[in-house]
């Protein structure tokens, strides 16, 4: 029966990741994570082109998911993916960055 708990957990998740994705800004957000490694927020609003009012809150409800991790450096406040996201997150992110690079050039 766990098992099946287990099976319900990540098909559950797997549909909060595609609703989270859907949104185009965040999105690029976790491929920019995933391309870079760690940013501070300040500078991914920057290369997103948006107030990093927005991102920071972006970023923290993404962090409330469990999707990103975050690095206290005062002032500042870095971001990464999640160390313990399922491989198949990683992999979506990383084909998700692999296709915008392919639609913008």
């Amino acid at each position: 029966m766990d098992n099946r708990n287990n099976s319900q957990t990540v098909v559950l998740r797997g549909a909060d990741f595609h609703r989270i994705i859907s949104d185009e800004t965040r999105l690029r957000m976790l491929t920019c994570l995933h391309r870079a490694g760690e940013l501070e927020a300040d500078d991914l609003a920057q290369a997103m082109t948006q107030e990093p009012a927005q991102t920071r809150q972006l970023l923290g409800d993404l962090a409330a998911r469990g999707l990103l991790a975050a690095r206290h450096q005062h002032p500042r406040i870095h971001y990464r993916l999640a160390d313990d996201l399922p491989v198949w997150v990683t992999i979506a992110l990383g084909a998700a960055r692999d296709w915008d690079g392919a639609a913008a050039g």
